[in-house]
Parts: C-alpha cells; structure tokens; sequence
C-alpha cells in the first residue's frame, strides 16, 4: 500500500491508540482480529480497511463500556448483542458483537 495513509486510516488508527491507552489504564487485554491483525503482524498497512474488530472478556464489559463513555464516546444499545459507540470527532460506530463463546467479547469498529 502507498505510504500515504487516506483519512479513514488514520482515523482508525487514533481509535487503535485511544483503545490501547483506555484498556492499559485499566489493566485489561484487548486483541485485535482480522485485517488489522494481520497488518499488525506483518508490521506494514496492506490495505484500506472498512472496520477494526478487538477482542477481549464479557466479564471486562462493564468497565469498557463506562471508559468509552468517559472518554467521550456516545453510547446505543441496539440489541443484546449489539452495543454501539461513536464518537463525534471521529464519526465512528463501535459495535459489539454476539460472540459464540459467551466468556469472549468481540468488538467492530465500523469507519465507512
């Protein structure tokens, strides 16, 4: 990929640092999965990517849910399985979703 970087990716990548920062501050792992996992292991931007998928425990829910918020995230519930976060200068949606496993959270980053 060129090593200009479009908006979209850049945006993600401040939602990455935010998402890092947030869950050292409270001592809680977050994992990416998909293709910014893949980038992130071959150490190089591949492609565009629509959305970020992180991972982590159902039991660290709450907590993520109250520090998004404090950071300025909005929060939606849409279904039990779905929470969505956007925040307002960035204009990205994060939803959460059903994971299989019910002791996994798995999160999206929507960015398009």
């Amino acid at each position: 990929m060129d090593n200009k970087l479009d908006k979209a990716t850049e945006c993600q990548l401040q939602v990455l640092r935010e998402l890092k920062v947030i869950s050292e501050s409270l001592n809680i792992n977050l994992w990416l999965r998909g293709g910014w996992a893949i980038d992130f292991l071959l150490g190089q931007i591949t492609r565009i990517h629509e959305d970020i998928d992180v991972v982590t425990w159902v039991e660290h829910k709450e907590t993520l849910e109250n520090a998004l918020k404090e950071a300025g995230y909005a929060f939606q519930q849409i279904s039990s399985g779905q929470t969505d976060f956007c925040k307002s200068d960035l204009h990205k949606p994060i939803h959460e979703l059903d994971p299989v496993d019910k002791r996994i959270l798995y999160w999206c980053i929507q960015t398009k």
